[in-house]
């Protein structure tokens, strides 16, 4: 089934009240948001703008005192060679406009999840300006952010985290510090007679208390520091625990390994662990016992946060350890770190990257260079101070529940010392169509047209190429998170070039190649692989089109033999089909939101008309926003 693209339509609310947020998130990943720090400097407000931007504009929208109004254009405040003094007396274009600055998806597992932003080397993919306005409606600063926007089976998820700000002399918007995050997600379950929630989260280390989240139904706003009542007889919910996550504030790698802690390992530090034959004491950059400092990458907070990751080839956060056997030091090893958060709860991963035995020592009696070490702790479900812990090496891998009253082996649901393999999910897609092979034992067909790996001398591949992991997190249960390759602010992170073939099987006509950006996905034990064509070579005498650029083709593997085939076109022609050895079963798009994987990320798409979180929840918003 195809459907064409239709404009995006928020929903209002009644009494005034429409914030968009939400409350499950399965897998926003791999966009980042590093905190840039900025300095302040001030400036008139510009005439111009004042006649674009407005506390009653169509995309304005109210938290606490404030109202923010984004408009796009500002000259050059992203431009390299600003980096050194990024607040000069900047000017604004006569063609300032009021609206969101939409930007490209970083890669998606259509039609789960897609999504885009983050940085790059500490500077925004995505920056949004908006012009920031008192309860009287005066211009009393500008904000610029750092955006990262993900949707999950069709509710977006807008995080904003603020890197600078213009004042007006003698102004001074304390409250709207760097670092200071704020995140709105819309969350519409398909569940009959559910009520629509969203949730407005607070990370601000301008305000007290620091961090505040807020439900919102057709009665108005809930503070989550107590039950919420949810309407149509839905009962409450508990969800105090997302407060413990400070998306300002730096990540805490040592919380994942607490319960790991030995009264043998205190004697060497207070933050060294067990795992196995080995203990690990962390050493900082500086060289002092501790961990190096990790902010926030993005995600949605509060519910999932991530930090650090592979991006071509480098680490964005390492970390070394002493490491014992015992109590007696053996060496020492360098890793690359990647720490995540859900619902407040921390895992941690560490890669072997190097090992540097002791003076007697050997490289056999420290960690292999490429072991995998991933610890979850799961206390805060209240089960006690128990970890999952994951291990892997190229040869093999184990998961193992870890608590007091003894361990618990756990399926493993992936090797993550191992590179992803694109053709995975393919493999689930070419089960059901063995007449593709003729053409070649890789080929399979999407929407009446077959694809074939070509390898790097023009001629047909016997193996997909490889894809370098970006991140993983593979104890983080029930995620199993794992994301390979990519796309980041004009780099490819994987890549696959494709003969393409129009019909099938024998009858198969070659009609050119294209070349494409591959992002491989391993989510709740599922296989996902993305592909968008970035550009294509008709052959000669062909009739028949390539697909255009900017297609994006995912084939999720949900069986050895099922896989959801979605593909979303540049002109807005989205189909989603579940294919089994019985053939098309039924459309998925039918069953679920629909995503568009092709289209421009909005960040406007997550905040409806008439957001005022003051107004709709008069006594504690004003109260938590009253400076």
């Amino acid at each position: 089934m195809a459907k064409h693209r239709s404009p995006h339509h928020n929903r209002w609310r009644s009494g005034g009240v429409a914030l968009a947020g939400g409350a499950v998130i399965v897998g926003a990943v791999v966009a980042a948001v590093t905190q840039t720090g900025r300095s302040t400097s001030s400036l008139s407000p510009p005439v111009d703008l004042l006649t674009e931007a407005s506390p009653t504009g169509v995309d304005a929208f109210t938290i606490g005192p404030y109202t923010f109004d984004p408009f796009t254009d500002l000259v050059c405040s992203y431009c390299a060679e600003d980096r050194i003094d990024p607040f000069p007396d900047f000017s604004f274009p006569t063609d300032t406009s009021e609206g969101w600055t939409t930007f490209s998806p970083i890669g998606s597992v259509a039609p789960l999840f897609t999504l885009g932003g983050g940085t790059d080397s500490g500077i925004p993919i995505a920056p949004q300006f908006l012009a920031v306005f008192n309860s009287s409606g005066t211009l009393v600063g500008i904000i610029d952010v750092s955006n990262v926007m993900t949707n999950v089976i069709g509710n977006p998820d807008l995080e904003m985290t603020i890197v600078g700000s213009w004042l007006p002399d003698g102004v001074q918007i304390s409250e709207l510090p760097t670092g200071a995050v704020y995140d709105i997600q819309d969350l519409n379950l398909p569940i009959p007679d559910f009520p629509p929630l969203e949730n407005v989260y607070v990370a601000n280390p301008g305000l007290s208390p620091a961090v505040q989240d807020f439900i919102v139904t057709s009665s108005g706003a809930q503070n989550v520091d107590a039950p919420v009542v949810l309407p149509n007889n839905f009962g409450t919910l508990d969800l105090q625990n997302l407060l413990n996550v400070n998306a300002a504030a730096t990540m805490a790698p040592g919380d994942a390994f607490t319960g790991l802690q030995t009264t043998a390992d205190s004697s060497i530090s207070a933050d060294a662990f067990t795992i196995d034959a080995f203990t690990f004491n962390p050493i900082a950059s500086s060289g002092a016992v501790g961990y190096n400092t990790i902010s926030f990458l993005g995600g949605a907070p509060p519910l999932l946060d991530l930090g650090g990751a592979i991006i071509e080839g480098s680490s964005l956060l390492t970390q070394n350890f002493d490491v014992y056997s015992g109590t007696t030091e053996v060496g020492s090893i360098g890793t690359d770190e990647e720490v995540t958060t859900l619902l407040g709860m921390t895992s941690t991963e560490f890669t072997v990257t190097s090992a540097t035995p002791a003076s007697g020592e050997t490289t056999a009696d420290l960690p292999a260079v490429g072991t995998v070490y991933d610890v979850f702790n799961v206390s805060p479900l209240g089960i006690g101070d128990d970890e999952i812990v994951y291990i892997a090496t190229p040869t093999s891998a184990t998961e193992t529940l870890v608590t007091n009253s003894g361990d618990v082996a756990l399926p493993v649901p992936f090797n993550a010392a191992i590179a992803p393999d694109m053709g995975t999910a393919f493999a689930a897609l070419s089960a059901n169509q063995p007449y593709d092979s003729v053409i070649s034992p890789l080929a399979f067909t999407i929407d009446g047209q077959t694809f074939a790996p070509e390898n790097s001398v023009g001629a047909l591949a016997t193996s997909f190429d490889s894809v370098p992991t970006t991140i993983t997190a593979p104890a983080l249960v029930p995620l199993d998170l794992r994301i390979g390759g990519g796309y980041a602010d004009g780099f490819t992170l994987a890549s696959q070039s494709f003969f393409v073939y129009e019909g099938s099987g024998s009858s198969a006509t070659n009609i050119g190649s294209i070349t494409t950006t591959v992002t491989t996905a391993n989510l709740l034990d599922f296989t996902s692989t993305e592909f968008t064509v970035t550009g294509g070579t008709a052959a000669s005498g062909a009739t028949a089109a390539l697909p255009a650029d900017g297609t994006v083709y995912d084939v999720l593997q949900l069986a050895p033999d099922v896989a959801n085939v979605y593909s979303a076109t540049p002109s807005g022609v989205v189909t989603d089909t579940l294919i089994t050895p019985l053939g098309p079963l039924f459309y998925i798009n039918l069953l679920i939101p629909e995503i568009d994987a092709a289209a421009p990320l909005n960040p406007g798409d997550a905040i409806p008309p008439g957001l005022d979180v003051a107004s709709a929840a008069a006594s504690a918003v004003e109260a938590f926003f009253s400076f």
